[in-house]
């Protein structure tokens, strides 16, 4: 997120000099009228953080100039994107150097490339070290250069240099919702993958496109097209496959192939059932309904294994239907139909 920040000429406020306060976000400034080269009243808010609290416009002389919000990043130049009915200003650049850090720490997540050894504290390491400056930097490190760093031995070079090995094998919905795209999770990652056959298919997209797909919306669709449009983020993708990482697409191949008989249809999936949780949803949207996390209005079945909770009770609350595993594989073998 792009913070704006007021500097001005140092000022002693209890017992502290200070010369610069955040601005919070661009609607702050606007709605105080703040402008370049205005006088402003500062305090510190709980005697902690300074904060611009108003402007002395007596005090203007008509060469102030009106704080403008970004169309790019300050750091690396990429475009920025305002979140919908939000106030914040995000820069999309994949190798932002202000948020690199934290877009590997999820490129790396289990969920995403799921590479294991580079959490937080390796990555903080490997980034204050040198070693890792971008994304594609992952697939470049050797394990000499792990074993001159604190934190590695053999053992756990060795393992950190096999799971990125590992991880050049992955599926388009896992690698989309590991480039960190603002507003695309892993349903969406997945709704992405079942209608693009690849993510050269995806390369250039316009927002028009996207909408198409049910359940994406406007917000989702400008998001995606703006990170597809970008020309530094088009030359990262480039490089990471260069580096050997193969990327396929099940999604797309299982939904040209199976019918749709869960279309329209959301579930919620509770307890212990014969497959894994994880594995029950993927069946689910592979049929094309919608797995949901939580218990809601919009919920039309609840999946109910061994040990169920809490969302069992709000399902009967809303009156919401239940039904087994058996009964699920059984609705998909008829078509959607529950007898």
């Amino acid at each position: 997120m792009i913070t704006p920040f007021a500097v001005f000429e140092p000022v002693r406020i209890g017992g502290v000099t200070v010369s610069r306060s955040t601005l919070h976000n661009w609607d702050e400034i606007e709605r105080k009228d703040i402008r370049i080269g205005d006088t402003v009243i500062v305090e510190r808010a709980g005697d902690v953080i300074p904060h611009v609290v108003a402007v002395i416009k007596d005090k203007r002389t008509g060469r102030e100039k009106h704080v403008h919000p970004p169309v790019t990043c300050p750091v690396c130049g990429s475009a920025v994107e305002k979140d919908e009915g939000g106030v914040a200003f995000r820069c999309i650049g994949l190798n932002c150097t202000a948020q690199v850090q934290e877009r590997i720490r999820h490129y790396a997540s289990r969920a995403a490339m799921d590479i294991a050894g580079l959490g937080e504290k390796n990555v903080e390491l490997l980034f204050s070290k040198g070693l890792i400056r971008h994304f594609e930097d992952i697939y470049r490190l050797k394990k000499e250069d792990l074993l001159e760093l604190p934190r590695f031995a053999q053992k756990s070079a060795q393992n950190l240099i096999e799971a990125i090995e590992k991880s050049k094998t992955t599926t388009l919905a896992r690698f989309l919702y590991a480039l960190g795209i603002i507003h695309v999770g892993e349903y969406a990652a997945r709704l992405l993958g079942r209608n693009f056959r690849d993510i050269e298919a995806l390369y250039h997209v316009q927002p028009d496109r996207i909408v198409m797909i049910k359940q994406m919306g406007e917000k989702i669709a400008d998001s995606v097209s703006r990170f597809f449009n970008d020309p530094g983020n088009l030359r990262t993708l480039a490089t990471i496959k260069s580096e050997g990482v193969n990327i396929s697409n099940p999604d797309y191949e299982i939904v040209s192939s199976e019918k749709r008989t869960l279309e329209g249809m959301t579930f919620v999936v509770t307890g212990t059932l014969p497959r894994s949780r994880k594995e029950v949803e993927e069946l689910i949207e592979r049929r094309g309904g919608h797995a949901a996390g939580s218990v809601s209005k919009s919920t039309n079945y609840l999946v109910v294994g061994d040990d169920p909770g809490s969302k069992l009770r709000k399902a009967q609350a809303l009156g919401i239907k239940t039904i087994s595993y058996d009964e699920l594989v059984d609705m998909i073998k008829s078509e959607g139909r529950l007898f």
